[in-house]
């Protein structure tokens, strides 16, 4: 019987045949390119290790599990758009656990473990910090794929932190039972990882706008403080304190600290104030720009061309819409797909597919999916009540 890690081996490599095409049209798909070739090669070591049982060729397994977990962060990493390529005088830091896993099967074969290990947990972290800076880590996301990004980020992490307790477990068996379970406990995990796998890569592939030439432009650095707000912040640092002004001893006013207290508290809220007012006029100045423009129809729409074309940073699109919301920007372009659908589903005989790719959606998966969030029915369903 063939060796299930085998099986999964050449099943990566058909699934890289099928989205090649899509995956070479990105940065951010060449890289998950590489790390399925990666995973297949690490998967066929692993089926030589338990098939022929030479466990010469667990060290090379090794070193390809830690560049792996390295370059799963790498891809991730540039669908926030500052660093769309790998360059090695920038990321040369990356390539240190491949170097120390090398080191450690020369020193003491324990020690492999405990760097792939503490690999996994790193790259697990890091991964983590990107799902928590999101959106806008993710500026290059298709914005009706932005959630399938997020849970695909979650899947690699949990992935991750599952290699580190399956090492764990092989190690104790080996330790305490001479390796009984492994070789089954191998090939059952091989199975599991190969299908969320599969669903991480198609997910994340098919999340990446295409139009990479008008990514490449960098976001203008925009500082939350205006000029005018740094300049009183700066003129209330230094102003000498007058003590004819009401603060001095033997005046009726307040004493110091209970002057300066209020004082603070005061620019404190005039400066919560403005910040308030601005994310209410960013968001009134988007949802006028993206209506008039029919912007939700571009289904290779993102967060970073969306705030380029606005001129506002990302962050700054997306905490407005937050806070006059209460959803995340995918949430709200695919309304505005919805409704969109939804007028042209009342208005004209068009096909309910039609409506669905003219409002912007891609995928009739996801189109039901958002259909019945924001209606709670089918578009068919809602069609025949309308019609009624």
């Amino acid at each position: 019987m063939v060796p299930v890690p085998f099986v999964v081996a050449l099943l990566l490599l058909v699934l890289l045949g099928a989205h090649y095409p899509r995956l070479q049209q990105t940065h951010t798909g060449r890289l998950f390119a590489i790390a399925l070739c990666l995973h297949a090669v690490g998967s066929f070591l692993i089926g030589l290790r338990w098939w022929l049982d030479w466990p010469a060729v667990m060290p090379f397994a090794a070193v390809i599990a830690v560049a792996l977990s390295a370059l799963q962060y790498l891809a991730f990493r540039s669908l926030g758009g500052r660093h769309l390529n790998v360059n090695i005088h920038r990321d040369w830091v990356h390539g240190l656990p491949v170097v120390l896993v090398t080191l450690a099967r020369f020193i003491d074969i324990g020690w492999v473990d405990i760097v792939l290990a503490g690999t996994k947990i790193l790259y697990a972290g890091l991964l983590i910090g990107l799902i928590r800076r999101a959106p806008e880590s993710l500026t290059l996301v298709r914005l009706g794929w932005l959630n399938h990004a997020i849970r695909a980020l979650w899947v690699c992490v949990a992935l991750l932190l599952l290699g580190v307790v399956i090492d764990m477990a092989i190690a104790i068996d080996f330790a305490f039972y001479g390796g009984r379970i492994a070789a089954p406990l191998v090939s059952v995990v091989n199975v599991f990882v190969l299908a969320t796998l599969a669903w991480l890569i198609i997910a994340v592939g098919r999340s990446r706008s295409l139009d990479e030439g008008e990514e490449l432009t960098a976001l203008p650095v925009i500082t939350s403080d205006s000029s005018a707000e740094k300049s009183r912040e700066n003129d209330a640092e230094t102003a000498p304190v007058n003590e004819n002004d009401g603060f001095g001893v033997g005046s009726d006013s307040p004493g110091p600290s209970v002057g300066r207290d209020h004082a603070e508290q005061s620019y404190k809220d005039n400066a919560e104030g403005d910040v308030h007012a601005e994310t209410k006029q960013v968001y009134l100045d988007l949802e006028e720009f993206v209506q008039s423009n029919e912007l939700y129809k571009d289904p290779e729409l993102n967060l970073q061309r969306l705030s380029r074309k606005l001129g506002v940073p990302s962050r700054k699109v997306s905490r407005a819409i937050n806070v006059h919301t209460g959803g995340n920007i995918s949430q709200w372009i695919n309304q505005a797909r919805i409704n969109a659908a939804c007028g042209m589903l009342r208005q004209t005989d068009i096909s309910i597919q039609q409506a669905m790719f003219d409002a912007g959606f891609t995928t009739k998966s996801n189109f039901n999916r958002e259909f019945r969030r924001v209606h709670n029915c089918s578009p068919t369903q809602w069609r025949l009540e309308q019609s009624s």
